[in-house]
């Protein structure tokens, strides 16, 4: 994805932030950094970058001033859509003979292993040994 992304000046960082204000171009900082799974400091510190690039604008949020949200710009919106016509051929290929019940499956599946992740650790998995590596 990384190589794919390189032509259009944008990393992944940025690349997720413009993927989460794709549909409604508007959320806070905090959303954005849920959305991506990425910390508060360094979610700030990406959109920091990305407004200087000027592809988003930072504004308090109207209704709750406390909270900062992030805009994307026209030309936020421009490097967004480059970018997904470019990583739209690497999914067709990742997808290549899937039906959408299959993808919708797989996308449950690893809803799943993101959801089992951000949770505590169970007990099962805590008392299982780890495996040890031999020379043979």
């Amino acid at each position: 994805m990384e190589e794919i992304l390189r032509p259009t000046g944008l990393d992944m960082p940025r690349w997720r932030v413009l993927m989460a204000l794709h549909q409604d171009r508007v959320a806070s900082v905090s959303e954005i950094a849920a959305h991506t799974i990425e910390k508060l400091p360094t979610m700030t510190k990406i959109i920091q970058r990305m407004e200087v690039d000027g592809l988003v604008l930072r504004q308090p949020r109207p209704s709750k001033e406390r909270v900062m949200e992030v805009v994307l710009t026209d030309q936020g919106q421009i490097a967004g859509d480059e970018a997904w016509r470019s990583a739209a051929k690497l999914y067709e290929q990742a997808f290549a003979g899937m039906n959408a019940e299959e993808i919708d499956h797989l996308n449950a599946l690893l809803k799943r292993v993101a959801e089992n992740l951000s949770g505590p650790v169970p007990a099962s998995v805590e008392s299982l040994s780890t495996p040890t590596l031999t020379g043979d």
